[in-house]
């Protein structure tokens, strides 16, 4: 019973992961869009207020988006200088202690990057760029991507207690009988 509800809740996890990488390569599209406007405006003449805005609220999205799918699938950059030169027993322990303190520091981040806005929000706070946005607009997908962020690292830390953190999709089912 539980082995089945891990394996869903895996699979579960493992598709918000891959729908944030999604909206990640929205922002990149976004991100593209933008410059491109700003380059074919000014070439003709035209000043389009906001580009340089959006390239940025963009890239901000991008980046937070993109964390979660990257550390299910190990991509990010880790030094094993010390890790390497460990027995297994220590090192498996040591990679616990690394991932349940990341995951500490960044629900912190994301606690505090979620009340911000939700602080936008509830005053109404615009950017005083030339956009004129609404900041919660822009602050909630970096919110999104480091909630996420945070789950996928609680998510982590149980794989790795388990001994399965480098396992494919459906990593928490048990041995067929």
């Amino acid at each position: 019973m539980l082995t089945s509800f891990g394996s869903l809740l895996d699979r579960v996890l493992r598709r918000l992961y891959a729908a944030c990488a999604v909206l990640a390569g929205c922002a990149i599209i976004t991100i593209t869009l933008a410059v491109m406007v700003s380059i074919g405006s000014r070439a003709i003449g035209i000043y389009v207020p906001g580009t340089t805005e959006i390239a940025g609220y963009g890239m901000a999205a991008a980046g937070a988006l993109g964390l979660a799918h990257t550390a299910i699938n190990h991509g990010h950059v880790r030094v094993d200088l010390v890790l390497s030169r460990l027995q297994e027993t220590p090192r498996h322990r040591v990679e616990l202690v690394a991932l349940a303190a990341s995951t500490v520091a960044i629900g912190f981040t994301a606690w505090t990057l979620y009340r911000l806005a939700a602080s936008s929000h509830r005053f109404g706070d615009l950017s005083s760029n030339s956009d004129g946005l609404p900041l919660w607009v822009p602050q909630f997908p970096l919110a999104l991507g480091f909630v996420v962020f945070a789950i996928s690292l609680a998510h982590l830390t149980v794989l790795t207690l388990l001994g399965r953190a480098g396992a494919a999709p459906g990593v928490l089912e048990g041995p067929q009988q």
